[in-house]
């Protein structure tokens, strides 16, 4: 069997919700903090990039293109770690609907190759209302480390 020690650096960072660039520095700062400290993976909250929660924020004109721009921008920092980042894509298969939208996960590799998985379970009690902005994830991701399956 075949072990590997792996080092996880989890950024508890409070985004402000519509602050793209502000939440973008503090991102980029806590990448190279957890990249300093050697960790395999460093972790964000959901939708970090954006903030939580973004209400009808999301309709407004440019707002899930802008929140993309800025994943590029941060994609160009990681240069060590995956690194796993809360964002909003969007679902070319449901662009007619009403909620062509995810709640995703970025999963950012240190060559640049990024890919998405999106939010299977979606509340919708009390405060939380993301099934009128977002549509449910059908499909798990596993990432490979090292050989290992994560």
């Amino acid at each position: 069997m075949h072990y590997y020690n792996v080092k996880v650096g989890l950024a508890q960072i409070d985004p402000t919700v519509g602050d793209f660039h502000g939440n973008r520095d503090k991102i980029i700062q806590y990448i190279k903090k957890g990249e300093e400290q050697d960790c395999d993976f460093i972790l964000f909250p959901e939708m970090v990039i954006t903030g939580y929660p973004v209400q009808d924020l999301i309709f407004i004109h440019d707002f899930v293109d802008n929140n993309l721009k800025i994943l590029d921008q941060i994609v160009q920092e990681v240069k060590k770690s995956i690194v796993i980042i809360g964002c909003i894509t969007k679902d070319s298969k449901k662009s007619d609907s009403l909620t062509p939208f995810h709640n995703s996960a970025a999963i950012i590799h240190p060559n640049g190759e990024t890919s998405f998985v999106h939010k299977h379970l979606l509340p919708n009690y009390d405060v939380f209302d993301e099934k009128r902005y977002f549509s449910s994830g059908e499909e798990f991701h596993v990432i490979d480390f090292h050989g290992l399956k994560i």
